[in-house]
Parts: structure tokens; sequence; C-alpha cells
């Protein structure tokens, strides 16, 4: 699906010349952006990059669509910088350490529309009260994941009921840690998995887009 994010993701790919540059600069993992990266180019059916040991170079297709990008990422500076477009629309997502920062941040009541928390740290010292939460949440984790097991979940569950908060939690069955970054590999508590990677970006962009509409 193409969205102004992933365009941005990918504007940074070229950039900076490498997908780990890229994703250093966007504090994401790797396997997150070359994710977003494959769903780019699944989207417009052709390979946007050639992919090398000294980092990747723009195909043809890649080329164009790179110029339009830049076309497109002045104008949205431009609108936003002369008041235009809807500055609510604004959320976060983070992975493993990063998924427990972004539930954090919906404990302090933040002001973004949607918080997207993969395979996270659940746990917290600061508990959400009553009201704190104003983002809608979305929370997605594998059954078998040992660094935050059921009773993580259990816990963050009753929590976000006892706040208030709009909030959606997703297991995928006998996954573990990490399943949606691709350099993943630890044996009984990390591993990647294609499918619920794939899975995950997409349900990812519909609960933002969602929250962004006011439909959830």
């Amino acid at each position: 699906m193409l969205s102004l994010y992933k365009l941005e993701i990918f504007a940074t790919v070229v950039d900076a010349g490498s997908f780990s540059a890229a994703a250093e600069r966007m504090l994401m993992t790797q396997s997150a952006v070359s994710q977003h990266v494959q769903d780019l180019e699944a989207s417009l059916g052709t390979p946007l990059f050639k992919r090398g040991r000294r980092g990747v170079t723009l195909t043809a297709a890649g080329g164009r669509l790179h110029e339009y990008t830049r076309q497109i990422l002045r104008l949205v500076a431009e609108a936003e910088k002369r008041g235009i477009g809807d500055s609510s629309k604004k959320s976060a997502v983070g992975f493993c350490f990063g998924g427990g920062n972004v539930l954090e941040l919906a404990r302090t009541g933040a002001d973004v529309a949607a918080v997207v928390c993969l395979h996270g740290d659940l746990v917290t010292t600061m508990p959400a009260k009553k009201g704190d939460i104003r983002s809608a949440v979305f929370v997605i984790h594998g059954s078998k994941d040992p660094v935050a097991p059921k009773a993580d979940r259990d816990a963050l569950e009753a929590e976000l009921d006892a706040s208030g908060a709009n909030w959606q939690m997703l297991d995928f069955g006998n996954r573990l840690h990490s399943f949606s970054e691709e350099e993943t590999m630890m044996a009984g508590v990390a591993e990647y998995h294609a499918g619920a990677a794939h899975q995950t970006y997409r349900m990812l962009d519909d609960f933002i887009q969602d929250a962004f509409n006011k439909k959830l």
C-alpha cells in the first residue's frame, strides 16, 4: 500500500545509501525499513533498488519514483509551513525496546492519534490511571514470546481496561520474540517469521489510518 510514511522511508534509504543507515536515521530497525520498502515494491509491481554489498542503488523505476517522492515531500513540507493540513495526524510505532517506549509515551497522555507496540516490553513502573491514555493503542505480540510472557500481556490488558483506553491486542500463535525483524535469530527466544511480519505491517498501516480517520 502506498502511503506518505512509506515514501518518506524510501526517500531516506535513497539519501542514506543503505537500509542500515536509513534505519539509524529514522530510529527504526533495519528489517522494518526493508519490509516497508518491500511492501512499496509489491504495491508498484517492480523493484525500486538494486541491492549490493556496499549499499543500494536505484533502478530505473526507483529513480522515477524518487523524483515524484521529492516533489510530494516538498509539497507536504510547504503545506506544513503554511499551516495547511491536519497536525493532529501523528502516530508512534516502536519495536522491542522501542515498543515499550511508545507505550510509555501513551501512558503520559501524549497527543498522538495512534500508538503501535510490536513485540515490545510491556512492563511499567508507572501504570496509566483512568483517563491518562489519549491515543488508540495497538499491541502486536507472539504468543510464545519469552521476553514478555502471557502474564505481562494480561497485566497490560488489565491496565488498559482500567485506564479506559481504546486499545487492541493481537497475538500471533506460536511466534517468538522479534518475529517481524528479518535479521533476528536466537534459538528459543527470537525468530523472524515472514508471514507474521507481512501481516503485521499491513495491520499497522490500517490501524494508523483508521485512527487518523476516527474509525476505531
